[in-house]
């Protein structure tokens, strides 16, 4: 394996990382060295530290084992560590020092995560972030807190997403993502931008250039250039929400949705009500990789989900079935037609939408649902972009059936009449 060259920009986020802020986020375009930097960064103070545990953590236990541990982790050993006395379980994804520290791989959807999260941690590095809910991460924010002659700290890495993703108010604007209110210590987050342009040495000599012939503007503003999306452009098919921290109606009625998954594709429980001409979307509740039996209990967290009509989608019937026997016999299958899609999309663009900063995949969602784009002309399609992540507004729209000028009345079934013996329908 060939050691990687620090480059200039990479030896300035070195620097960062060593430094007292508690917070460090390297943030920019893809192939600038981050997750390599940042992995070599936790395996330093592993070193450094005696007797510490250092975690590393991707939202997808997948991911974490094919990205993060066998493409970056086993590189940076073979290059920087192979004669350090390392003892890799590969099965368990943990790296142990000779000094007694250990570096743990994790995915946050791992069914074993509460035994591993549950541990003190020197240090806590959130890899590919972007994909990451805040609640996510504020939950192992009590997690580091191992003592140690080390300052705990937390590392973060992404290709910025869109502007109302937590990471953007927390370290380029500098303020709380709930209350928007500035940080306490503002010296604690620091963050430092690093893009492919400045790690060529280490690079293929035409990667960026075949990334400009090949990429949309939006994804060279985000994969090369580094840069947070934010204003919609004419492909954007949500222009008409907010993000805002709101006390739900005493006297709301709810509206339920639910689409099913199970691993990539995830389950999703929508709450959200009408006022006046408002859509507010309070409560989501997302799952990877949860089974049918454990699905009435995860949907209890979701307050008054037994209480009211869930909307699901139709396509599971199995599963409504068995929700419908365990606590939640209001639910109903949706509607689908040859346009169901677009009629609920086209009835959600005609409110004003509201989301609590709690609802983060559904914020994720709204930022990025775009049109399809003509290849050639790079013209706006009068269609949808195939294979985006749409759970949440699936399940968006299927609770809007349950407003009174959207859900359509449900077929009749035909009648058979003997009329002077011979069969009709009416």
């Amino acid at each position: 394996m060939m050691l990687v060259k620090w480059t200039d920009k990479q030896k300035e986020a070195l620097a960062l990382l060593s430094g007292n802020a508690q917070h460090v986020m390297l943030l920019g375009g893809s192939r600038s060295g981050k997750t390599y930097l940042l992995v070599h960064a936790v395996f330093l103070r592993a070193k450094k530290y005696p007797n510490t545990k250092h975690a590393m953590v991707r939202q997808y236990q997948t991911d974490a084992r094919r990205s993060l541990f066998e493409e970056t982790v086993e590189a940076v050993i073979a290059s920087r560590y192979m004669h350090e006395g390392l003892k890799i379980d590969k099965t368990h994804m943990t790296i142990t020092f000779p000094n007694g520290s250990v570096v743990r791989i994790l995915g946050v959807d791992d069914k074993k995560k509460e035994k591993t999260l549950g541990s003190d941690y020197t240090t806590i590095y959130y890899n590919e972030c972007s994909q990451m809910m805040f609640s996510t991460v504020s939950f192992m924010y009590s997690r580091l807190a191992e003592k140690s002659e080390a300052k705990n700290k937390f590392f973060y890495d992404q290709n910025p997403p869109h502007v109302s993703h937590w990471s953007y108010p927390m370290f380029i604007k500098g303020v709380n993502y709930y209350t928007k209110e500035p940080h306490a210590n503002p010296a604690d987050y620091v963050y430092l931008m690093m893009n492919p342009a400045d790690n060529v040495q280490n690079i293929s000599e035409n990667y960026i250039q075949q990334l400009m012939e090949n990429m949309n503007e939006q994804q060279k503003q985000r994969f090369i250039f580094g840069q947070f999306a934010s204003d919609p452009d004419e492909k954007t098919v949500f222009t008409n929400w907010t993000i805002k921290a709101f006390d739900t109606d005493v006297d709301a009625v709810f509206q339920f949705g639910c689409d099913w998954g199970f691993s990539t594709d995830p389950t999703v429980l929508i709450r959200c009500y009408l006022k006046e001409r408002t859509l507010y979307i309070d409560h989501e509740l997302v799952l990877r990789q949860c089974d049918i039996i454990d699905l009435p209990k995860m949907f209890l967290s979701i307050p008054e989900s037994q209480r009211y009509v869930i909307v699901a989608d139709c396509a599971r019937p199995e599963t409504i079935s068995h929700m419908k026997k365990h606590g939640y016999p209001k639910m109903m299958p949706s509607l689908k037609g040859w346009n169901s899609v677009e009629e609920g999309i086209n009835f959600l663009k005609g409110y004003r939408i509201v989301v609590h900063p709690r609802c983060e995949e559904t914020i994720n969602e709204l930022s990025f649902f775009s049109y399809a784009t003509d290849k050639d002309s790079g013209k706006v399609l009068p269609e949808l972009e195939k294979n985006q992540a749409d759970h949440c507004i699936d399940a968006l729209r299927y609770a809007c059936e349950g407003f009174k000028n959207l859900r359509r009345e449900e077929p009749r079934p035909l009648r058979l009449v003997d009329t002077f013996g011979n069969w009709s329908a009416s």
